[in-house]
Parts: structure tokens; C-alpha cells; sequence
């Protein structure tokens, strides 16, 4: 694996730094708590609030289990006193002595101003202006978005910790959700990289990659 910043979630929700889509709209925030109106092809328009931190019994799952459950949910970061916060649209699981879950890409909700500023302090002045849906669509986009680094946040807990926590949201049907290969580990060989770890909200324009064959479970 590449040695860029990457956010990964253990099973127990402590974080470790080793280094859901068009349907999440019209959100209205008040008093930190964002209600968001939903709409997809498989459930018509309803309005729900996304406010509650998941504790530590959400985690308590198989690393391959919480990388389908952690789609849809919210994450957050504090900034300044802010809220930076996105929709999970895409994850990957790592099974084995110490599994996690990466969370690799997400719909930004909040703060994106913010996030773009973030994102533009390591750009170079002749790079073309950012879209939305490039603020967050990979592992590093994310962190550097969201201000996440090994010194505020590596082992913080998610079930616990003010600086960053992940909160409910939408659960996904399966029909929601795409399985593939995971991204950028060619070097740990044919076995590792033919696993369908990776999990991503299909259709949605804020995954870092999309397959040309999405595959369905």
C-alpha cells in the first residue's frame, strides 16, 4: 500500500493513521444537527435527522460488515469550532490479525468552504478549481479536506472522541450498493487483489473509482 494519509476505522472504532449519492440533498443544518431530504429510485422522498453519534456497540462488527454499514452514515470533524462533515459513499475492508475498515471517499455536507480551502493550500496556483464531488474522493482528498492528521487524530476513538466521531444516517439496501476489487494494492499480490473488499454507493459522482462493471450483490 502507498504511504499517502489514509483514515481507517478498527472494528473496536479507534482510528489509525497507516499510512451514500445524488439522493443526499436539500440539507438544512440548525444548532449542529442537519436534517437531510432524501431521494432515490428505491424509496420515495423522505426527510430524516442525522445527528446521533454511533457508539461503540456500531463497531462491534466483522471488518467486511461495518465497511457496508459505515455507507450512509456521517463522519465529522471539528474545526475552529465548525463542523466538517460528509456522507460515506465509499469504504474498503482489511481482514487479517488487525482488521479495519478505510474510508475512502464521501459527499461533503457541511463545511465545504472550508474544505476547499483545506484542499487548495497544497495545490499548485495553475491547477485547474476543484469541484464538489473532488473535494473528498479518495482517502487523502479526505483528510487533507477534513483537516484529519496522525497528530489530532491517530487512535482516537470514534465512539468517544470531540474532534471526530461518525454519525447515523441512511442504512442502504443491497441493491444500493456496489462490491469490487479495492483500489492500489497490486504489490500484496493475486489473492489480495482479487477479494471484493470494496464497497461503494453505486451511481454516486463522489467515489474515487468506479468500475465499468458495477457488480451487485
Amino acid at each position: 500500500m502507498n504511504r499517502k494519509r489514509k483514515l481507517s476505522a478498527s472494528v473496536d472504532g479507534s482510528l489509525h493513521k497507516n499510512e451514500k449519492s445524488k439522493y443526499f440533498q436539500n440539507q438544512e443544518h440548525s444548532q449542529g444537527t442537519s436534517r437531510v431530504k432524501t431521494e432515490s429510485k428505491y424509496s420515495k422522498q423522505t426527510e430524516k435527522i442525522v445527528s446521533k453519534k454511533l457508539g461503540s456497540e456500531f463497531f462491534c462488527q466483522t471488518g467486511l460488515e461495518l465497511s457496508r454499514s459505515l455507507l450512509g452514515k456521517k463522519i465529522v470533524t471539528m474545526w475552529n469550532g465548525s463542523r466538517l462533515s460528509g456522507i460515506i459513499v465509499e469504504t474498503e475492508a482489511y481482514m487479517g490479525d488487525g482488521c479495519a475498515v478505510l474510508i475512502r471517499s464521501l459527499q461533503p455536507i457541511e463545511g465545504q468552504e472550508q474544505m476547499m480551502i483545506h484542499r487548495c493550500q497544497k495545490r499548485k496556483e495553475t491547477s485547474k478549481p476543484l469541484q464538489e464531488n473532488e473535494l473528498c474522493n479518495g482517502p487523502s482528498k479526505m483528510c487533507q479536506a477534513l483537516e484529519i492528521t496522525k497528530d489530532n487524530s491517530n487512535c482516537e476513538n470514534l465512539a468517544s472522541s470531540s474532534f471526530i466521531w461518525i454519525e447515523d444516517g441512511h442504512s442502504l439496501s443491497d441493491t444500493e450498493i456496489v462490491t469490487s476489487r479495492r483500489v492500489g494494492i497490486e504489490s500484496a499480490g493475486e489473492e489480495a487483489t482479487t477479494k471484493l473488499w470494496r464497497f461503494y454507493l453505486q451511481g454516486s459522482p463522489y467515489v474515487s473509482v468506479r468500475d465499468k462493471l458495477e457488480v451487485n450483490d
